[in-house]
């Protein structure tokens, strides 16, 4: 140009990979889609609206919390942190995801105590009581909380890696299960089938990467996975002790005091080396 600029349009090999690497982003993000609403479809037609509502109730709160998690804590802070570092400093990536897993399945835990736990009140206070099926399908959808966690972590890790096409295997895998188990199993018992296929789906794509990353990374230690088991059976040993001795919410606050403890123990060990 005139004023000494120059525009260089990329390569055609160049565009080509860009194009290739756009368009596994956007499959991953169609598979996560479709896994993700399709009970809703199969629901409609074997359970009317009714049957919908009664779903989409506790599954807009519990993926409304994973969401939040995902979006603030992974998506905002810890995928910039992976992907800057992962080509200077492949050590310092491995260590802030064992941390960030530890703490990640602590807090589903909590989070997924607390949903199962008071669901019925949950439910009450947030939408009325209009919805008699949605507190025991809150329970059973609680469980994906962990799932979600670890699998977005691990998600963001295989991007990280440049791993994006081996991903989106793992969420095509899970959408084939998905597709497969609504049509066999909803028509039979629409509401439990629709729960279930989000539990199974969600948890099979989150063993196949959370697996991967932690032969590759060895992204959960096993002594914090020991400490969380410990503080899980304590927890309920604690619940089984002051069900009906205590009231409900004292019951409750002593049935979470042991992973507390162990956070508590965790953050002042993190400010001490720090």
């Amino acid at each position: 140009s005139r004023g000494g600029f120059r525009f260089k349009w990329p390569s055609l090999g160049r565009m080509g990979a860009l194009l290739q690497l756009g368009l596994v982003f956007a499959l991953i993000e169609v598979s996560a889609i479709i896994y993700n609403k399709a009970n809703l479809f199969f629901l409609q037609k074997y359970a009317g609206a009714a049957g919908v509502a009664q779903y989409s109730v506790p599954w807009q709160i519990v993926d409304g919390l994973s969401a939040i998690v995902s979006g603030l804590l992974l998506q905002s802070v810890m995928f910039p942190l992976f992907v800057q570092l992962w080509e200077v400093d492949r050590d310092k990536v491995t260590q802030l995801a064992q941390d960030a897993s530890r703490w990640l399945l602590a807090i589903a835990l909590v989070v997924m105590f607390v949903l199962f736990i008071e669901s019925d009140r949950i439910i009450a206070l947030v939408y009325g009581p209009r919805y008699p099926e949605a507190p025991w399908l809150q329970k059973l959808l609680s469980v994906t909380v962990i799932f979600a966690f670890m699998h977005n972590l691990a998600a963001l890790l295989m991007i990280s890696m440049r791993l994006q096409r081996l991903l989106l295997i793992f969420y095509l895998c899970g959408l084939a299960f998905n597709l497969v188990w609504c049509s066999l199993v909803i028509p039979r018992a629409p509401l439990m089938g629709a729960a279930l296929a989000m539990v199974l789906t969600k948890g099979g794509v989150a063993v196949l990467t959370v697996s991967f990353c932690q032969r590759r990374l060895g992204l959960m230690r096993t002594r914090p996975l020991l400490q969380l088991g410990l503080t899980v059976l304590l927890g309920a040993l604690l619940y089984l002790l002051g069900h009906g001795r205590l009231p409900r919410e004292a019951t409750e606050v002593l049935a979470l005091a042991p992973t507390l403890v162990l956070g508590g123990r965790w953050w002042l060990r993190g400010r001490k080396l720090s």
